[in-house]
């Protein structure tokens, strides 16, 4: 492939298939171009791949929308009972159609209720990340739930570093984003992203908390929610079970 001026090249490969296949993307200054197995090159980018000059970004967490398992989520209840599972339901966008649902069975009497933790996920040391997830409540609550994240060593002891983040909203039955701008420690290595609920401990018993879409990324600002099933984004391992790369929604 011979190399002009100010042109750049993105290349992805699957040997999974027989033949194996490729795609390239070739991007200069606002102008980007794609061709798959020598086909003719078509305006637009591969799958993954950024185009138009702006780069590809990634969804750090690796089972964003519980889409096949409840791997990675799990609640917390402040001294009551709950139940908590994947539930298959539209979400806040077309391509989120699973979530994870917190149902109070029996009233809480401390706090905070936990709604999710996510797993831990590998991060950089002094850099600045986003996270994000989507909260539906059906019951209204004292104040909104809020995302927090935690950090840790390589050796996975907490390195005592605490995001809170802010109150979100406390609206019924829709869809609400909650997010939280961070930058890690000098010793971080992972983190992990919690939703909490830390009003008064009188939850309307048999009310339920949905979360869905979570986002981590390594940017200062605060990305469309994307994943491996949004469009022009691709998994990088398996499907709804690893991280996923796209162009910015």
């Amino acid at each position: 492939l011979k190399a002009s001026p100010n042109t750049t090249y993105q290349y992805t490969v699957n040997n999974s298939t027989t033949p194996p296949t490729f795609c390239l993307t070739a991007t200069n200054g606002s102008t980007s171009y794609f061709t798959t197995n020598d086909a003719t090159p078509t305006a637009g980018g591969c799958p993954g791949h950024g185009t138009g000059g702006t780069a590809a970004i990634t969804n750090l967490h690796t089972n964003p929308s519980v889409s096949t398992s409840t791997d990675g989520w799990a609640a917390t209840p402040a001294g009551g009972a709950i139940t908590a599972g994947h539930l298959t339901s539209p979400g806040p966008t077309s391509f989120l159609t699973s979530l994870y649902r917190v149902t109070i069975t029996a009233t809480q009497t401390s706090s905070p209720l936990t709604v999710l933790t996510g797993n831990s996920i590998a991060v950089q040391p002094s850099t600045q990340y986003v996270a994000s997830v989507y909260v539906r409540l059906s019951s209204a609550l004292a104040s909104g739930p809020r995302i927090d994240v935690t950090e840790f060593a390589p050796n996975g002891t907490d390195t005592t570093s605490f995001h809170q983040g802010a109150t979100g909203s406390n609206a019924t039955g829709v869809w609400t984003r909650i997010s939280n701008s961070f930058t890690t420690t000098a010793t971080t290595a992972y983190c992990r992203i919690m939703v909490n609920y830390s009003g008064p401990t009188t939850l309307p018993v048999n009310s339920t908390i949905d979360t869905t879409g979570v986002m981590l990324t390594q940017s200062s600002m605060l990305y469309n929610y994307a994943d491996g099933n949004a469009p022009n984004w691709v998994w990088n391992g398996t499907p709804n079970n690893s991280t996923s790369t796209g162009p910015a929604l």
